[in-house]
């Protein structure tokens, strides 16, 4: 070994030099393997970096620091590839999801619900959950209600009302990514109903899901995806006007939208591919509907995408 060389190089640099050669490696084969990398689980082993570098600040001879250094690079990286390969992996899982047939599933576990109560006209609602695979649109007796095939999945439900209108959240309460085990997806409904009049915000984690929103009334829409594959339905406006915000991830995002109102779009997608049927591009990043002068109802959208697949589709609505 050319301990001259060691005696030169400083620690940090080849610690981060060796940490994110090996974390580029890795993603690479993980992107063109269809069986991926795989280790022993290191999570539960961390603190092992945190001991070799106490042991590196502690001692003085420079190649003894470098070889440390040189582990805990390796280490680290093998480490940060596990954690973004235990989320994304269920991503990898789900996008393979050409027609997502969660109709088909038993929901037979009630997790939680909130009453309706028949005074109640509007509700602002909020959906914040994250890792799974989702049903959000299905007609319940309840104002609001979850559903899932698995008893461990934890939702809180909670509400203030005002005369006629109400403020609703539902939250994932307790929710655990077991980085070893990414095959089991667990399938949650939400069912809501149809009478009130609902402005939405929903956003999800790394999932997969089908939000068909058509039979419902509804006078604004706000959705925050993260590394998901997701169908989203749309219904007419309740107004003359809605306004609807998308953001997307790491995201494949099919959206079908009533063929009756006019949309004006603001896509700002990066990365990707898009495919806006029936859209004419005005000026840059901003497209309007064939049918937008004529039309009676009129939604604005404004997406926003990072590495994003995104597909636009007309379709008619009752």
């Amino acid at each position: 070994m050319n301990t001259d060389f060691l005696n030169r190089i400083k620690p940090g640099q080849l610690f981060g030099g060796l940490f994110f050669l090996t974390l580029g490696v890795l993603f690479l084969i993980y992107q063109l393997s269809d069986s991926g990398v795989e280790f022993v689980s290191l999570l539960k082993v961390w603190p092992v970096l945190l001991i070799l570098g106490g042991i590196a600040v502690i001692l003085k001879n420079q190649v003894t620091k470098v070889v440390l250094a040189s582990f805990i690079g390796i280490f680290a990286a093998m480490i940060v590839f596990q954690m973004f390969t235990g989320v994304f992996g269920f991503v990898k899982n789900v996008s393979k999801i050409k027609n997502i047939k969660i109709v088909n599933r038993s929901f037979d576990t009630l997790v939680t619900h909130l009453k309706y109560d028949s005074l109640l006209k509007s509700v602002d609602l909020k959906i914040d959950v994250g890792a799974g695979e989702y049903r959000i649109g299905i007609d319940d007796s309840n104002l609001v209600s979850v559903k899932s095939d698995k008893m461990d999945r934890k939702f809180s439900i909670t509400s203030e009302t005002h005369d006629s209108a109400a403020t609703v959240h539902v939250d994932m309460a307790d929710f655990q990514i077991n980085l070893g085990e990414t095959n089991e997806i667990s399938l949650i409904e939400i069912g809501l109903n149809p009478n009130p009049v609902y402005d939405m915000h929903v956003e999800v984690g790394a999932s997969a899901g089908y939000f068909d929103f058509s039979k419902y009334k509804m006078t604004g829409f706000n959705l925050d995806l993260g590394a998901s594959s997701m169908k989203l339905v749309l219904p007419r406006p309740y107004k003359d006007k809605m306004d609807v915000n998308l953001t997307a991830g790491a995201a494949s995002l099919d959206l079908t939208l009533p063929d009756d109102v006019g949309v004006k779009l603001y896509a700002d997608v990066g990365l990707g591919s898009h495919d806006f049927a029936g859209f004419n591009e005005k000026s840059d990043n901003e497209y309007y509907s064939d049918n937008y002068d004529k039309a009676t109802k009129k939604m604005y959208i404004r997406l926003e995408g990072g590495v994003s697949s995104i597909k636009i589709a007309r379709s008619k609505m009752d």
